[in-house]
């Protein structure tokens, strides 16, 4: 993207390109890997020292967490390629105070109020690193980068695919499932 940073329009093309095809891979994958946490977890672990209900609730919470990086890291190479690191190190600085400040409040709380408030930052940093993006008033040198009604539809199209991935997995799960994980009985 840096060698294009003059043409604006190439940089949203391939912004808007980055962030429907990273997430057409990344968020199968991971609510695939939400959808067969436990069975995928009993064959991995050992039932006798893990609680593996416990254990599939966090990797289920992390694989919705994780799922949005494709478009974290889509907005903030657009920002880096029109050569603005001072608005991604004001971005960083935010996040970073961001999510100190939730660790600071859940950590007293236990793991699960940790891991929720994971989830939390994660949203608050994709606006952070958006805003950027949507907002034409702070970086008048590509406006409208991110329009979000020109991308719902992107986003809707793999939050489609990923949906239909995530219905399927239960189903054949109980076909594959006998077959690896050794019964107690």
């Amino acid at each position: 993207m840096k060698a294009l940073q003059d043409n604006i329009e190439k940089v949203k093309s391939m912004t808007r390109r980055s962030i429907k095809t990273g997430s057409c891979v990344i968020w199968p994958m991971m609510m695939g890997l939400a959808a067969l946490a436990f069975p995928l977890l009993q064959v991995l672990l050992d039932a006798e020292k893990w609680d593996v209900s416990s254990v599939s609730y966090y990797l289920r919470l992390f694989c919705v967490t994780y799922a949005f990086y494709p478009i974290h890291t889509a907005n903030l190479n657009a920002i880096k390629a029109v050569g603005r690191s001072d608005i991604f190190l004001k971005l960083e600085v935010a996040k970073k105070v961001v999510g100190l400040s939730i660790l600071a409040v859940t950590f007293f709380y236990g793991v699960e109020t940790i891991a929720l408030g994971m989830l939390v930052g994660n949203i608050i940093s994709g606006i952070i690193n958006a805003f950027p993006n949507i907002n034409p008033t702070i970086t008048p040198i590509f406006p409208n980068l991110f329009n979000i009604p020109e991308n719902i539809p992107d986003i809707a199209y793999t939050a489609t695919i990923a949906g239909s991935f995530c219905a399927i997995i239960p189903s054949v799960t109980p076909i594959v499932t006998p077959a690896v994980v050794p019964t107690n009985t």
